[in-house]
Protein backbone atom coordinates (compact mmCIF):
# COMPACT_ATOMS: atom_id res chain seq x y z
CA UNK A 1 0.00 0.00 0.00
CA UNK A 2 1.40 3.09 -0.34
CA UNK A 3 0.91 6.74 1.87
CA UNK A 4 1.60 9.41 0.61
CA UNK A 5 1.77 12.46 2.94
CA UNK A 6 3.14 15.77 2.79
CA UNK A 7 4.84 17.73 5.61
CA UNK A 8 5.17 21.75 6.32
CA UNK A 9 6.74 23.58 8.57
CA UNK A 10 6.83 27.45 9.08
CA UNK A 11 6.78 29.83 12.05
CA UNK A 12 3.30 31.38 10.41
CA UNK A 13 0.20 30.10 11.73
CA UNK A 14 -1.67 28.71 9.03
CA UNK A 15 -4.81 28.43 10.94
CA UNK A 16 -5.41 31.59 9.41
CA UNK A 17 -5.61 30.42 6.24
CA UNK A 18 -8.74 28.34 6.28
CA UNK A 19 -7.75 26.55 2.28
CA UNK A 20 -5.05 25.07 4.40
CA UNK A 21 -6.35 23.09 7.13
CA UNK A 22 -9.52 21.71 5.68
CA UNK A 23 -10.21 18.42 6.33
CA UNK A 24 -7.77 16.42 3.65
CA UNK A 25 -5.61 18.91 3.53
CA UNK A 26 -3.51 19.65 6.10
CA UNK A 27 -5.84 18.46 9.31
CA UNK A 28 -2.86 17.25 11.34
CA UNK A 29 -0.90 20.36 13.37
CA UNK A 30 2.17 19.39 15.11
CA UNK A 31 3.76 22.78 17.02
CA UNK A 32 7.18 22.60 18.19
CA UNK A 33 8.70 25.06 20.43
CA UNK A 34 11.75 26.19 21.24
CA UNK A 35 14.31 24.24 22.98
CA UNK A 36 14.77 24.06 26.68
CA UNK A 37 18.10 25.21 28.43
CA UNK A 38 19.52 21.05 28.48
CA UNK A 39 18.10 21.07 24.70
CA UNK A 40 20.14 24.15 24.22
CA UNK A 41 23.16 22.69 25.76
CA UNK A 42 22.65 19.39 23.69
CA UNK A 43 22.44 21.79 19.99
CA UNK A 44 25.52 23.38 20.91
CA UNK A 45 27.70 20.34 21.95
CA UNK A 46 25.82 18.91 18.67
CA UNK A 47 27.19 21.87 16.50
CA UNK A 48 30.88 21.95 18.09
CA UNK A 49 31.07 18.20 17.60
CA UNK A 50 34.10 18.45 14.55
CA UNK A 51 35.26 22.30 15.70
CA UNK A 52 38.62 22.28 17.70
CA UNK A 53 37.67 24.31 21.11
CA UNK A 54 40.06 25.65 23.33
CA UNK A 55 40.23 24.32 26.69
CA UNK A 56 38.44 27.18 28.55
CA UNK A 57 35.39 26.71 26.77
CA UNK A 58 32.73 25.79 28.83
CA UNK A 59 29.39 25.35 26.57
CA UNK A 60 27.33 25.44 29.67
CA UNK A 61 27.99 28.73 30.57
CA UNK A 62 27.24 29.77 27.23
CA UNK A 63 24.47 28.28 26.91
CA UNK A 64 23.24 29.33 30.28
CA UNK A 65 24.27 33.02 28.95
CA UNK A 66 21.25 32.34 27.42
CA UNK A 67 18.29 32.02 30.31
CA UNK A 68 16.57 34.78 30.15
CA UNK A 69 15.66 34.20 26.40
CA UNK A 70 12.98 31.65 25.49
CA UNK A 71 12.58 32.36 22.09
CA UNK A 72 16.45 30.60 20.96
CA UNK A 73 16.26 28.49 18.60
CA UNK A 74 18.45 26.06 16.97
CA UNK A 75 19.56 28.02 14.16
CA UNK A 76 20.28 30.70 16.35
CA UNK A 77 22.47 28.77 18.28
CA UNK A 78 24.07 27.25 14.99
CA UNK A 79 24.61 31.00 13.92
CA UNK A 80 26.57 31.59 17.27
CA UNK A 81 28.80 28.67 16.65
CA UNK A 82 29.59 29.33 13.33
CA UNK A 83 30.43 33.45 14.32
CA UNK A 84 32.60 32.08 17.11
CA UNK A 85 34.51 29.73 14.73
CA UNK A 86 34.80 32.98 12.33
CA UNK A 87 35.85 35.27 15.45
CA UNK A 88 38.87 32.89 15.85
CA UNK A 89 39.80 32.69 12.32
CA UNK A 90 39.57 36.95 11.92
CA UNK A 91 41.90 37.36 15.12
CA UNK A 92 44.42 35.01 13.52
CA UNK A 93 44.13 32.95 10.50
CA UNK A 94 46.57 30.88 12.45
CA UNK A 95 43.95 29.75 14.88
CA UNK A 96 44.08 26.03 16.02
CA UNK A 97 40.85 26.76 18.15
CA UNK A 98 37.90 28.46 19.09
CA UNK A 99 38.24 29.83 22.62
CA UNK A 100 35.62 30.79 25.47
CA UNK A 101 35.65 34.91 24.61
CA UNK A 102 34.83 33.73 20.54
CA UNK A 103 31.82 32.62 21.66
CA UNK A 104 30.88 34.89 24.64
CA UNK A 105 31.32 37.43 21.43
CA UNK A 106 29.44 35.57 19.16
CA UNK A 107 26.48 35.49 22.28
CA UNK A 108 26.48 38.72 23.04
CA UNK A 109 25.74 39.96 19.00
CA UNK A 110 23.80 37.11 17.95
CA UNK A 111 20.30 38.57 15.95
CA UNK A 112 18.27 38.13 18.77
CA UNK A 113 20.07 40.47 21.02
CA UNK A 114 20.87 43.38 18.95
Amino acid sequence: MLVRGLAAVSNANFVQVQALVRPGRMDQMLEVGYPSPADRLAIFRQYTKAMPLATDVDLAAVSASMHDDATVTGAMIHAICKDAALRALRESEAATSVAQRHFSQAAVSAPSRR
